[in-house]
């Protein structure tokens, strides 16, 4: 059985991500951390796999004291502003950072 060779991996986007946009590296750290939380709580299930980690790299930047737009984020990883803004809110509700 041949594997499929378009299996996303999150740690080497988190990481090209936090290179490419010249982050800190403890966004990438704290955003595989979100990215751990996340499964765990089954938070990441069903979403988008490169927004929802967009979104844990936005989140991970204000949690980290190294914001970074969200528009920047998405130009990067090629979604809109709309989906890390509605990722961010699920990450962040559903891991307790954020509370309306």
């Amino acid at each position: 059985m041949k594997e499929h060779a378009d299996v996303f991996d999150i740690d080497s986007f988190i990481d090209r991500c936090v290179r490419e946009l010249e982050l800190n590296p403890v966004v990438g750290k704290e955003a595989k951390e979100i990215m751990k939380l996340a499964a765990d709580t089954g938070i990441s299930s069903g979403a988008n796999p490169i927004g929802q980690v967009s979104a844990a790299v936005y989140v991970a930047s204000i949690l980290t004291e190294n914001r970074i737009t969200q528009r920047s984020i998405a130009e990067f990883a090629g979604v809109s502003e709309a989906t890390i803004r509605k990722r961010y809110v699920e990450l962040a509700k559903g891991l307790g950072y954020y509370s309306t």
